[in-house]
């Protein structure tokens, strides 16, 4: 149905951003025959469903729904969920998390604080979820790569069950203290908030152990707060390490998945690297461990270390955990980082490719560059943004202009490739793409493109010899038809948009500058979906700039860090000057 373009704020509402409908949170089995996905039912219902592709026939499946789970009951959230889901932005309803085993062939979720197991299968009658046994409010549901197992959190404990379908198993107790401030793998908020890691524990790649973040808010201060609808209500504590006071305890232990036995912990220097940022844990080598200084001027790369009486048990690859001798683990440094401003490195790495070959960044040249065994892989000017895979290949996104992302692939035989540019050949992708996520392998990827040439995300299933397979995107197709002039301006070449009302025929007009309220985030893109606000403003009988200063990613470290110590002062200069630039070469601009 066609809708009058000033519906546009109750159709940006109604399909919370046009996010709805559309597919994501992609899975790839390893021999490339089924993907599963996300995805709710229409552009304008919240209930996200799992789904899954059938490579061999291009047939989408509904394997999991609240809809046929709970019926028209309402979802009960755990708080623990509600406050993950509001730290990951997450605005719909439904199954929004799901983890697989390592053959992709069943699913785990958590639906209305219970644990569900689902098979991953096309073929023959559908099989409906079953409910694991679990305590209530679960969240945080973990596939052991065997997919023998469920590791999952409850309240502050890490619990697992048996996935057989003997009806027998009862769920059990991983890690837990009696301490109300003590959790045991969940993310603490400074590592949810602000660091990018949703996550408190991992398995190992023989499914026998687990690492787990122990966390201890006891030293974290507390505050409260009221609902402002429900002023009945007594406020709520939270604990929240406000800027300059302490933080949460962190350190991580190895666990026996079953429970038995004794947990050991990982030794490093956490005084000077309180932070830890991110796990890795691959079959190609013992697990990594990316910790910062408080004051993230230092980082590190640390592995996972064997006794010495446990030395070359485990080959090229590092020791087994079952390997590790009795007591505390240590580590090793892998690499180190230090800046005069802060450390950061794209997401996605560290990490270990085949051969025991290790992974990492480096901001080389001006250019976030990936490294392998410390010698850089890709371009200078090709700025990485973030691996989402690591393999036989490594998957990534990249710009080689600030307001273009990319989908790459970087292999030892054939060094980069684009898989989404001008020349990629890619099907559906047109040249001069926009902004592209990619996920899979080597041997099975699916890549996504969101552009100025159409609405919302074109996602395709790519193999090797075979045509490629279109999902299904059910997204709402908004109201407004963005119409953008990308500029280059000032000394710096800022990067600048500017939006017109829709049919303007000349003369000036107010503009109205729309800049984003702090660095670290990207207002300028080559997708049509970052500019359906600025266009409904602009037909309102405005011109809109939009310009992307110091701070903002896509074009190297030291604009990134320019801000340091300044929040306000460069930003706010380089709006300026873009406004002067922009107001030079088009004269709409009053």
């Amino acid at each position: 149905m066609t809708r009058p373009a000033e519906d546009f704020p109750r159709q940006l509402s109604r399909s919370r951003r046009f996010t709805l409908g559309a597919p994501r949170s992609f899975t790839v089995s390893p021999d490339g025959e089924r993907v599963a996905f996300l995805r709710s039912p229409a552009g304008d219902d919240p209930a996200t469903a799992l789904w899954l592709l059938d490579a061999r026939s291009g047939r989408e499946v509904e394997v999991a729904s609240a809809r046929v789970l709970l019926g028209e009951g309402a979802e009960e959230l755990a708080p623990e969920e509600r406050a993950r889901r509001e730290r990951a932005r997450e605005i719909a309803g439904g199954i929004v998390a799901y983890a697989c085993d390592g053959a992709v062939e069943h699913a785990a979720f958590h639906l209305d604080g219970r644990l569900w197991w689902v098979p991953l299968r096309v073929d023959g009658p559908l099989v409906r979820p079953r409910q694991l046994p679990s305590p209530p409010a679960v969240f945080s549901a973990r596939t052991s790569p065997d997919g023998a197992t469920v590791a999952f959190l409850a309240g502050s404990r890490l619990c697992a069950v048996a996935t057989n379908d003997d009806g027998a198993s009862e769920w059990w107790v991983v890690a837990e203290e009696p301490d109300e401030d003590v959790t045991w793998g969940a993310a603490e908020f400074i590592a949810a908030e602000e660091m990018g890691r949703s996550r408190g524990f991992w398995w190992s790649p023989d499914s026998q152990f687990l690492l787990a973040a122990r966390v201890d808010n006891s030293t974290v201060q507390t505050w409260y707060t009221a609902d402002p609808a429900n002023p009945s209500r007594s406020p709520e504590a939270h604990r929240y390490p406000a800027a300059g006071t302490a933080d949460a305890s962190v350190s991580l232990w190895l666990c026996n998945a079953s429970g038995d036995g004794p947990r050991r912990q990982v030794e490093w220097a956490s005084e000077r690297y309180p932070y830890l940022v991110d796990v890795h844990w691959s079959p190609h080598g013992p697990p990594l461990l990316l910790v910062e200084a408080r004051d993230h001027k230092t980082a590190a790369v640390l592995a996972v270390q064997a006794d010495p009486d446990a030395a070359g048990a485990g080959g090229p690859a590092g020791p087994r955990p079952a390997t590790l001798g009795a007591g505390a683990i240590g580590t090793a440094v892998m690499a180190e980082m230090t800046e005069g401003t802060w450390v950061d490195w794209p997401a996605g790495v560290p990490a270990w490719l085949p051969g025991g070959r290790f992974l990492w960044t480096s901001p080389d040249e001006g250019t976030w560059r990936l490294c392998v065994d410390g010698e850089p892989v890709t371009p200078a000017g090709l700025q990485v943004r973030e691996v989402t895979s690591a393999g036989t290949s490594v998957l990534f996104t990249a710009s080689p202009e600030p307001e273009v992302v990319e989908a790459w692939e970087w292999s030892p035989e054939t060094g980069c490739s684009n898989l989404t540019g001008a020349g990629s050949g890619a099907a559906g992708f047109g040249a001069g793409s926009g902004v592209a996520t990619v996920a899979g392998h080597a041997q099975c990827r699916v890549i996504g493109v969101r552009s100025m040439e159409w609405h919302g995300a074109r996602v395709e299933l790519q193999r090797p010899k075979a045509a490629p397979i279109t999902i299904v995107n059910l997204a709402e197709v908004p109201v407004v038809d963005p119409a953008v002039r990308f500029l280059r301006v000032g000394e710096r070449q800022l990067s600048v948009g500017v939006v017109l009302p829709a049919g303007h025929s000349g003369g000036k007009l107010p503009v109205i500058m729309a800049p984003y309220g702090g660095p670290g985030h990207q207002m300028v893109l080559a997708a049509r979906s970052v500019w359906l606000q600025a266009q409904w403003t602009a037909d309102q009988g405005f011109a809109v700039v939009v310009a992307d200063g110091r701070g903002t990613p896509g074009r190297g470290p030291a604009w990134e860090r320019a801000v340091y110590r300044d929040l306000a002062g460069p930003a706010l200069e380089d709006q300026v000057d873009a406004l002067r630039g922009a107001a030079e070469l088009v004269p709409e601009l009053d």
